[in-house]
C-alpha cells in the first residue's frame, strides 16, 4: 500500500511533534509518496536559506510525486 503524506504529518514531523512521528513509525513498513504540490507547500511555507534546506534534505526521504 502506498500512503500519500499531507503537509498538516509533515509539518507536525518537523516540528517533532510526538504523534506524527510514531503514526509515521507505525506505518514505516509502507511506502510513502508527498504529492508535489505539498512540497511546494512546504517550501513555500520557508523563511529563509536554512529552513528552505531543512525542508529539502526532509523531502528528499521520501519519493514526490
Amino acid at each position: 500500500m502506498t500512503i500519500f503524506l499531507d503537509s498538516d504529518v509533515l509539518i507536525d514531523c518537523l516540528r517533532g511533534t510526538d504523534t506524527s512521528r510514531a503514526w509515521l513509525a507505525s506505518v514505516s513498513s509502507e511506502s510513502f509518496q508527498v504529492p508535489g504540490i505539498v512540497a511546494m507547500e512546504l517550501t513555500a511555507g520557508c523563511q529563509n536559506w536554512s529552513e528552505l534546506q531543512r525542508i529539502q534534505k526532509f523531502l528528499n526521504a521520501f519519493e514526490i510525486v
